[in-house]
C-alpha cells in the first residue's frame, strides 16, 4: 500500500491567509512533551489545521486559543517534533526583508545556506546531552529544486539560491 506524503508548513500567519485549501479546516491541537525551563511559557502544545495531504502550524502560535509568542520564544522545537509526527514533509517559512536589491517584496527565496546569530543554544535537545550533526546540505537539495519549478507565477520572482540569516 502507497502512502500519500504529507506535506507540514510551519509559517506565519500571512503564509497560509485566505488559502481555500483550509479555509474549511478546524484548528486542532498536538501536545508535546517539549518545554524550556529557559522560556518557562511554552507549554508544548502546538495548534494546526490540516486536510487529507497538507498541515499548517503557526510559527508563533496563537490560533484555536493556544498561547502566542514573540519571535525570539517561539517553541520552534515543539513546533518541529509536531510537524514530524503529523507529515512526511516539513517546510518552515518566514516573511523576511533581503539585503539584495533584486530580490523584491513577494519573492520566493529558496535558501540553500544559513547563518545563525540569535545567540540561542543551537542544541535543540538542552544541556548535557552532545550531537554531532553535519547540518549540510542546510535544506532538502530535492525539495529546493521542487519548490522552484512549482512556484510559477505565485511570486514577484523565484531565487534559487540565498543565505537565510536569524
Amino acid at each position: 500500500m502507497d502512502i500519500k506524503p504529507r506535506v507540514v508548513v510551519i509559517g506565519g500567519s500571512g503564509t497560509i491567509k485566505d488559502n481555500p485549501m483550509l479555509a474549511d479546516a478546524p484548528w486542532k491541537t498536538f501536545r508535546t512533551c517539549i518545554t524550556s525551563p529557559m522560556f518557562s511559557e511554552w507549554d508544548g502544545v502546538v495548534p494546526y489545521q490540516e486536510t487529507d495531504d497538507l498541515v499548517f502550524i503557526p510559527r508563533h502560535g496563537g490560533e484555536n486559543g493556544t498561547k502566542r509568542y514573540g519571535p525570539s520564544k517561539t517553541q520552534y522545537l515543539a513546533n518541529i517534533v509536531a510537524a514530524r509526527m503529523l507529515g512526511s514533509v516539513v517546510i518552515a517559512t518566514s516573511a523576511v526583508g533581503s539585503l539584495q536589491e533584486a530580490i523584491e517584496v513577494e519573492s520566493l527565496v529558496v535558501p540553500t545556506s544559513w547563518v545563525d546569530e540569535s545567540l540561542r543554544n543551537p542544541n535543540l535537545w538542552g544541556t548535557g546531552i552532545i550531537t554531532h550533526i553535519n547540518p549540510r546540505p542546510a535544506f532538502s537539495p530535492e525539495l529546493s529544486r521542487i519548490l522552484v519549478e512549482e512556484a510559477g507565477e505565485s511570486f514577484n520572482g523565484v531565487h534559487n539560491q540565498g543565505t537565510y540569516v536569524t
